[in-house]
């Protein structure tokens, strides 16, 4: 399947899914693609059913119906280590580090094939300088500011070089500078062929950012497209501002 819009083949595709809690649709029958080497952002309300739909898509939840493929394999049946290993990071909303272990432990334990390879120290060495957490790298990741424990997760998110980078809400919480470093984060890993699927609040910095833009609300999809066409829906419009 191919995107409208994008820079390749899809490499995540999403049919019809849909999750009930409890008789509440939190996601409604769903379809949309991440294209190779995007950055895809999925937009909505609170409570519009994105971080039900990342979950989906990493095995935390487990959908009521509908297709998830990835590289063209089905996934929605996988555990969350199985479609990690697979090539899907994440990180969440509020940051899941361990708080007692410092930075650098945070990256090895994350880097499950590190004894593979004979550069891991050097390869930590430069993921951390890329992020500016280096000179950090023996405090506890619980005594860092909420920006770098959201630089470390992010860190933690590509370690492994995956296919695909799931940021939910990468930007929520963290000043002006410190999102400015997210995005040139973003954009450096995109530039060598990660593709990127996120979800934020933050309007502006995502519609600079990303390829192609995909609005929830109520748990369904109402609108698809590049930046400016989404800014020019009515019903994207009426999300937000209609209520």
């Amino acid at each position: 399947m191919k995107l409208e819009t994008g820079n390749g083949e899809a490499v995540l595709v999403i049919e019809g899914l849909t999750k009930v809690f409890g008789g509440i649709r939190a996601v409604d029958g769903c379809s949309l693609s991440v294209a190779s080497g995007s950055i895809t952002a999925l937009l909505g309300p609170n409570g519009s059913g994105k971080s039900t739909f990342f979950n989906l898509v990493t095995g935390i939840d487990r959908p009521n119906a509908g297709s998830i493929q990835f590289l063209g394999r089905k996934i929605a049946h996988l555990k969350p280590y199985q479609i990690a290993r697979l090539g899907i990071g994440r990180t969440f909303q509020l940051t899941r580090l361990f708080g007692r272990m410092t930075v650098l432990e945070n990256l090895r334990v994350s880097d499950i094939d590190q004894e593979a390879r004979s550069d891991g120290q050097d390869r930590l060495r430069d993921l951390l300088d890329l992020f500016n957490l280096w000179e950090h790298r023996d405090r506890y990741a619980s005594t860092l500011s909420y920006g770098q424990q959201k630089l470390l997760e992010f860190a933690r998110a590509v370690i492994r070089q995956p296919r695909l980078v799931m940021l939910d809400e990468p930007f929520a919480g963290i000043n002006r500078v410190m999102a400015q470093k997210m995005v040139e984060l973003i954009q450096h890993f995109q530039s060598i062929g990660t593709t990127f699927f996120l979800i934020d609040h933050e309007m502006k910095l995502v519609m600079q950012l990303c390829n192609r833009v995909h609005v929830m609300d109520f748990g369904q999809i109402i609108a698809s497209g590049d930046p400016d066409q989404i800014r020019s829906d009515p019903r994207v419009i009426e999300a937000y501002f209609g209520r």
